[in-house]
């Protein structure tokens, strides 16, 4: 009586061992990657025009209209969550030259680890 208890105990821990290391292995393999930093050796190449801030963030820009010389105006800007600095404001190239305007929408800066 007391071997056949003590089987049944061994055997259930070894089932508690199974299913909790099975739970373990399912928890790992649903977590996403770490995320690869853009210009890194793991990460995207960096392909758009940016310059480093103080602290270390990156900031991104896209230009459009005239050379920065010649502009008359100059046009920032700053974009709300939800768009990025490829989305324009809806001019056209020939009323941006007419106007001799220059316009640099910005993106949001990240922190480069």
């Amino acid at each position: 009586m007391v071997v056949n208890s003590f089987c049944a105990g061994i055997f259930f821990k070894a089932f508690l061992l199974a299913v909790t290391s099975f739970i373990a292995w399912f928890y790992q393999a649903l977590q996403p990657p770490p995320p690869a930093i853009c210009g890194t050796p793991s990460g995207a190449p960096v392909t758009a025009p940016r310059i480093q801030l103080g602290d270390g963030r990156f900031l991104a820009y896209k230009e459009a209209g005239v050379s920065k010389e010649s502009a008359k105006y100059k046009i920032v800007i700053v974009h709300a969550f939800g768009r990025s600095r490829l989305d324009l404001l809806p001019v056209s190239q020939v009323n941006l030259h007419t106007l001799w305007t220059k316009m640099l929408p910005l993106n949001g800066s990240l922190k480069v680890a």
